[in-house]
Order: C-alpha cells, then sequence, then structure tokens
C-alpha cells in the first residue's frame, strides 16, 4: 500500500537537503516511493548460544523497538535517500540495512548501519563486498532512521529499488548466553529474512 503521509523532518541533519518533506511528488510520480507497514509485527525469537536451542516466538505487538511504520524512498539526482519511520530506535546492539537495486545491471549494493557495544558502523557493500564511497551517512532521527547514497556511488542508474530489514537485540541474559531479537522487514507483515529485504517499486531520477 502506498501512503501519502509527509515524513517528519530529521532531527540533527541540518541542510533541508537532507529531509524528505511534504512538498515531493506522490509515489506514482517519479522521484519517489512510499509505503505504510503494518504496526506491531516485529518477529521475535531466542536462541541460546551455549545450547544451540532456538525459538520462533512470533509477532509481539508490544516490541516497538526496531519497528517499521513507513518506508519513503527518494530518488535524485544528488542520490538516492532512504527513510524509515519507526516506533522506537533500539536501544542496544541492532542492524539497520538498505538494499538497493538499479537498472544498470544486476550489482546489489547494501547501505549498513550496525550498532554494537564497540561502536557503530556504517558501511557500503555492493554484491557482498566493502566499497569506499565518500558522502554515505545513515543516521537514527526523531522518527526513526535515514539514510543516504551518492548516485555515483551507484552507478548513476536510471532506476532504482529498495527496501529495508531491522534486526534489534531485544533482551540479552549473560547469565546462560540466551539472546532475545526481533526483526521487521518494511514491506512484509508479520516476518522478515535478515540480510534480504524486499524490494519496493522502481523510482526513476527526479
Amino acid at each position: 500500500m502506498i501512503s501519502r503521509n509527509p515524513l517528519r523532518r530529521a532531527a540533527g541533519l541540518g541542510a533541508a537537503a537532507l529531509v524528505l518533506t511534504a512538498g515531493l511528488a506522490p509515489a506514482a510520480h517519479a522521484g519517489t516511493y512510499r509505503h505504510a507497514d503494518a504496526t506491531g509485527d516485529v518477529r521475535v525469537s531466542s536462541q541460546n548460544v551455549g545450547g544451540g536451542s532456538f525459538s520462533d516466538e512470533g509477532t509481539q505487538p508490544g516490541v516497538i523497538e526496531g519497528d517499521i511504520t513507513t518506508l519513503t524512498v527518494q530518488h535524485t539526482r544528488d542520490g538516492v535517500k532512504v527513510a524509515t519511520g519507526l516506533r522506537a530506535v533500539p536501544p542496544l546492539s541492532h542492524s539497520w540495512q538498505a538494499r538497493i537495486v538499479t537498472s544498470r545491471g544486476t550489482n546489489v549494493y547494501d547501505l549498513r548501519r550496525i550498532v554494537r557495544d564497540s561502536g557503530t558502523t556504517v558501511e557500503l557493500r555492493r554484491n557482498g563486498r566493502l566499497v569506499s564511497c565518500d558522502g554515505i551517512r545513515v543516521v537514527p532521527t526523531s522518527s526513526g532512521i535515514f539514510g543516504f547514497v551518492p548516485r555515483a556511488c551507484l552507478g548513476t542508474p536510471y532506476k532504482v529499488r529498495a527496501g529495508v530489514v531491522v534486526n534489534a537485540l531485544l533482551a540479552d541474559d549473560s547469565s546462560d548466553d540466551t539472546y532475545t531479537r526481533g526483526r521487521d522487514d518494511a514491506l512484509r507483515v508479520g516476518n522478515a529474512t535478515i540480510g534480504r529485504p524486499t524490494l519496493g517499486s522502481w523510482t526513476t531520477a527526479r
């Protein structure tokens, strides 16, 4: 489903060029794709690292950390902007992955923000391999997480498609090595595959 709701201003980004505003064209036009994701559809699982046990606990509406509510992809002549609204940005270790596929060849790009106890990493990979790209950014905002990739780093494509998956640590019981995680795909309801976000519609540069 395509939503016409505007994104709120991204906190701390300053220049309006980094903000997705209500003045953008609707998704049916070149440049912008919007989607409203179901609320309360985070898929929760627990794993005991020591014993190897795994438990799928299904969707839990009460989990707000990493619960995607909206996805907006804006394709401009400067780059590709991907913004996800979240009920809450996960406070513990988590990853935010935006997958971008272009109309130029078969390359698959993954823009990632990985938060660990040791720090935060932002990276761009092409077909699984780390690539250097000046200007990439992924930052938390007042309403979610915002990512940007310069168009030149994607081969200056005519069209792009994108999707996002969030994988969040919800609880860490160090006493018995049990970890509880939640995952959400912006374009699926009640399930998500880590490392393989579902892709939205094509958008052309505007």
